[in-house]
């Protein structure tokens, strides 16, 4: 192995004094950078946190969504007017009011934007959407068996 002192090449450069100083001291000098993501062992996969959310959801879909989510409070509150139709929600009372259902939406859907325990894109969106709307599907369905049966409006 050979061993090149530094100090001795560069008194003999003139010209350029500064070579020993970027060669020796310059490297020790490059600042850290931290990991992009917080890894607690190797096997791990990194940390999905809010802002490193790569994959969104598109806007088209949030549309979708929360059109939806409209329609089901629009569709139950049309249906509980009928007295042989119930709220089947074990979260709701039987017979909601509008702002009850307004306010019951209202707080489940925050926790979707406020507390995002894991990286949301349009997959995992996708199963509440379809969900949904078959719920809405199904409140039609309901309401119209109702006044095929001769329920009496409220």
């Amino acid at each position: 192995m050979a061993v090149v002192t530094l100090p001795l090449l560069s008194n003999n450069l003139q010209d350029k004094p500064d070579i020993y100083w970027k060669i020796t001291k310059a490297p020790y000098l490059e600042e850290v950078k931290p990991k992009k993501y917080i890894y607690y062992d190797d096997r791990y996969q990194p940390l999905n946190l809010p802002f490193n959310n790569d994959n969104q959801v598109e806007p088209w879909h949030w549309g979708i969504f929360y059109t939806l989510q409209v329609m089901d409070a629009y569709t139950t509150l049309r249906g509980v007017k009928y007295n042989c139709i119930y709220e089947m929600n074990p979260l709701l009372p039987e017979k909601p009011t509008a702002s009850e259902l307004i306010l019951f939406k209202g707080a489940m859907l925050s926790f979707i934007n406020i507390f995002p325990l894991y990286k949301l894109d349009d997959h995992h969106l996708l199963p509440s959407t379809t969900l949904t709307g078959l719920v809405v599907y199904n409140n039609f369905k309901v309401e119209k068996r109702a006044k095929a049966k001769g329920c009496k409006k409220l």
